[in-house]
């Protein structure tokens, strides 16, 4: 088909900001244009090189800024210069009102955002995505030739018998049928478009969009599935979280504490209370009754507080107290904190009486020295007062240090016999507590003496910050390990510390409350947190919070981290004997004979079962003996011991020859079939890895019945559903698969086959121990 000379098209570009139309007009005779358009045409075609071009944009008007009114103003501009082009045929119409009604704004906005700025940067992604045929040229016009794909939604200009699939109406493309459509292929003829939509403006765009907003309408098993699905991701992502922080805490070599938050808890009770120079008892009586009358509450108002919630033992607090009595309203000044800095600000005392003294230069030297003796053993916070006039006279009056002392209060920790015990049960695991902090070394040293962190006739090492940092990196990391405490630390000190530790194959865990322990605690292999007086900070920073815990409670933790490692153990056993020996029997069986006596469904079958009861049988198991009495996990540097090679061996060995054994001689040996030779082999084999769930509770010791009924119901429920499944899966390969049987005398062979494994281990490990005591004796002499 001739194309016609000229053909006008209008298109509203609402993205411009003065809002005017662009009326463009494509000429036969003015292919040399504007440069700054997109063409695509193929590669092979040398005379559709650039077929329709832009020539000229000119700006027609500025008309009204209702873009409404703009869209039918340019529809009649647009329909009279076609006709007046064309005349009365049909391309007048098409080329303007038709184009209007097709996408009036929105088409040429996504024309200029899509082509125009990616194109001139090698065209857009989405035609080459779907034209990988076509080349990218800077012209606006799309020229189709047989084979091409239809890139965008657009009109068809002109063209020779052109035929597309895919339509939604008819495949003949021409004057009374313009519109193509995103997908479609020319399977016939050529031809030029002019592009109207793209992306989601396209038909097949909204389409595509009304099929995501359905809902996804699921059969109800596969919803089921699905949510079950979702579940058990759920749970899978727990369990190892849970798996990772047992086995981090089991890991543990080394622990840092402060003396808060750590080895001694904030619990307290009341051990002694001092007025003055008295000591009270709960027979004392202090002042008058009479100042005891009436309700608090009642009597007194808080005006003004601050420092309060902070630590009483290091920072001062004080409150404004509007007191109503007989004589009229009065105003207090109350302050608490450490002894010896309230002792400071005041000049005068309460005695037991409720009369004030005055502090003189012996009385002051009396009271330091009765808190210094006390500071040793005991926390200690004193609590003084003033009556002021005004709220804004507090900073005054503690400048001129007039308060009068009320009295002080000295403290114990409790549960210090647990923790005492805890100390002791980690060191006999061969895990260290290094109490490192601000305070100073002799009362830290007391703390240590009473927890047990210090033993006796040991090289324990007892220091100040200011002597660690006076060593040299060499003697840091030489006698770090043998640092118990560490006093007047700074955070940056525990920092240091931690680094040389962890250089010296140490697993350290920081435990940590404050702010300033947050970049310990981030440092750490483990960072812990206790109870939710610990800072936001520190917590953020922690890799372990636990609310409702104290120092014992984290022996708790260690120990299940290491019964959850062992019992890991002794499931990879059992599972590597089952693989181990599966693997050898058919691999040797089909090198030798060319048939494999174990079919895939038999250990897939065996495999489910064994992994879901084995794991259910010695995952749960109680532990067996003192876990603290393991050696930190760490030290092994593997899972697998040198006891489970030796096991793993010993069983995988016995299977392999016994049933092979049974696979070459078998029918000789029992005048049978084939067939029942193969069904003793099976069933002689899941008896062994039977049995060897009763190997796996033990890799060392002899006696594998040892704590088997203690408080270990799961392992029985394992056994019972052990048999059940293969039973099961025994009569269903009676019925579906046609394997026979055994009788009670063969089936008391595969049996025996199964116990012989309990004697092999017993004398595999009393092997290993007469060759580890032979070795000892030839190193000792």
């Amino acid at each position: 088909m001739k194309v016609p000379r000229y053909f006008s098209i209008y298109i509203i570009f609402f993205g411009f900001d003065a809002g005017t139309v662009a009326a463009i007009e494509i000429s036969e005779d003015d292919i040399a244009g504007d440069q700054n358009v997109l063409s695509l045409h193929s590669s092979s075609e040398q005379e559709h090189n650039i077929e329709l071009q832009y020539i000229q944009r000119n700006n027609i008007t500025k008309i009204v800024k209702d873009k409404n009114l703009q869209a039918l103003n340019t529809t009649a501009l647009s329909l009279t210069f076609g006709i007046k082009q064309q005349g009365l045929a049909v391309n007048g119409w098409i080329d303007g009102t038709v184009r209007n009604y097709l996408r009036e704004k929105s088409s040429v906005k996504k024309l200029e955002t899509y082509w125009l700025p990616n194109g001139r940067g090698g065209g857009h992604k989405g035609l080459h995505s779907s034209c990988n045929n076509l080349k990218a040229q800077v012209t606006r016009g799309v020229h189709l030739k047989k084979g091409s794909l239809i890139p965008a939604d657009g009109i068809y200009v002109a063209g020779e018998s052109l035929q597309v699939d895919g339509e939604l109406k008819s495949t003949i493309v021409d004057e009374t049928n313009p519109f193509l459509f995103y997908g479609s292929r020319v399977i016939n003829g050529n031809g030029s478009m002019i592009v109207t939509s793209v992306g989601v403006d396209m038909v097949w765009g909204e389409m595509m969009s009304q099929a995501v907003a359905l809902p996804a309408n699921k059969c109800k098993f596969a919803a089921c599935f699905d949510k079950m699905n979702i579940y058990i991701q759920i749970s899978g992502i727990l369990i190892g979280i849970l798996i990772n922080t047992s086995l981090f805490m089991a890991s543990v070599t080394t622990i840092f504490t402060d003396k808060l938050g750590g080895l001694m808890e904030n619990e307290h009770e009341i051990d002694m209370f001092l007025v003055g120079e008295e000591l009270i008892s709960e027979s004392s009586q202090v002042a008058s009754p009479d100042l005891l009358e009436g309700s608090i509450n009642e009597q007194c108002k808080i005006l003004n507080k601050y420092g309060i919630g902070g630590n009483p033992f290091e920072e001062n607090s004080g409150l404004i107290m509007e007191k109503i009595g007989y004589d009229g309203r009065s105003l207090h000044l109350h302050y608490k904190g450490p002894p010896l800095e309230i002792l400071s600000l005041c000049s005068k005392y309460y005695d037991s009486e409720g009369n004030i003294h005055a502090i003189d230069v012996q009385k002051r030297s009396k009271f330091e020295n009765v808190i210094r003796y006390y500071l040793v053993e005991l926390e200690m916070v004193a609590f003084a007062c003033i009556q002021i006039v005004n709220e804004s006279d507090d900073a005054s009056v503690l400048e001129a240090n007039s308060l009068t002392l009320l009295g002080m209060i000295a403290l114990k920790y409790t549960k210090k016999e647990e923790i005492k015990k805890a100390v002791l049960t980690l060191k006999e695991g061969g895990i260290r507590t290094v109490l490192a902090s601000g305070d100073d070394v002799a009362v830290l040293q007391t703390i240590g003496e009473k927890c047990g962190l210090i033993s006796p006739n040991s090289d324990d090492l007892v220091l100040t910050a200011e002597e660690y940092r006076a060593w040299n990196d060499e003697q840091k990391k030489d006698r770090v390990g043998k640092i118990r405490i560490i006093g007047n630390c700074l955070p940056s000190d525990k920092i240091d510390l931690v680094k040389f530790l962890k250089e010296t194959g140490e697993v350290v865990a920081v435990l940590g409350q404050q702010t300033l322990d947050a970049p310990a605690l981030k440092v750490a292999d483990i960072g812990v947190t206790f109870g939710s007086w610990s800072s936001e900070v520190a917590r953020e920073c922690s890799g372990i919070s636990i609310f409702h815990g104290d120092f014992s409670f984290l022996v708790h933790v260690i120990e299940k981290g290491k019964g959850f490692h062992e019992n890991t153990r002794k499931f990879t056993q059992l599972q590597l004997i089952f693989t181990v020996s599966s693997l050898l029997i058919n691999f040797i069986a089909t090198v030798l004979w060319g048939d494999a006596p174990l079919t895939t469904i038999q250990l897939i079958w065996l495999n489910l079962v064994l992994v879901f009861v084995g794991g259910l049988a010695v995952l749960t198991g109680q532990p067996i003996g003192m876990l603290m009495d393991i050696v930190p996990i760490k030290s092994y540097r593997r899972l697998i011991t040198k006891a489970m090679y030796r096991n793993i061996f010993i069983q995988a060995l016995y299977q392999t020859i016994v049933l092979l054994t049974l696979q070459c001689k078998g029918q000789s040996i029992f005048g049978t079939s084939d067939a029942i030779v193969k069904s003793m082999i099976y069933k002689g084999f899941c008896l062994c890895q039977f049995f060897n769930i009763f190997i796996a509770r033990e890799h060392k010791s002899k006696n594998i019945f040892k704590g088997l009924f203690q408080k270990n119901g799961w392992f029985f429920v394992a056994l019972v559903l052990f048999v059940l499944f293969q039973a099961a899966f025994f009569v269903a390969e009676k019925f579906l698969g046609g394997t026979p049987f055994l009788n009670c005398k063969l089936f008391g062979v595969c049996l025996l086959i199964g116990l012989v494994s309990w004697l092999l281990d017993s004398f595999g490990k009393f092997i290993s121990s007469l060759i580890a005591r032979w070795a000892a004796n030839l190193a000792s002499g």
